[in-house]
């Protein structure tokens, strides 16, 4: 997996809290998820937005954003529907050991 160009993941001075998130075994389980977000339509934000905000122990999503078009796709993730399948395999690709 790559950082996406342009990102703040490629700005060493924005990205210092993102730390072990960067690292390439992270990356790799993030590249299993583009097939999902592809399948279901939804953008890679989306889909990780939306994964969030069904968790039951999260109480709130905070987003970061730098452009108006990323509000706008951030926003959409609110009325997304997951299945119960969809959830489960993210659920298994993030508790499975990096590949």
């Amino acid at each position: 997996g790559a950082r996406p160009t342009g990102s703040r993941a490629t700005d060493d001075q924005r990205n210092v809290f993102m730390g072990a998130f960067l690292e390439a075994d992270e990356l790799k389980r993030v590249d299993r998820l583009r097939p999902i977000a592809e399948q279901l339509g939804y953008s890679m934000a989306q889909l990780a937005l939306a994964w969030c905000l069904r968790r039951r122990n999260v109480a709130s999503v905070i987003v970061g954003i730098t452009k108006v078009a990323q509000l706008e796709d951030n926003t959409k993730a609110s009325g997304l529907r997951m299945p119960a399948e969809v959830e489960a395999k993210i659920d298994e690709i993030f508790a499975a050991p990096a590949l």
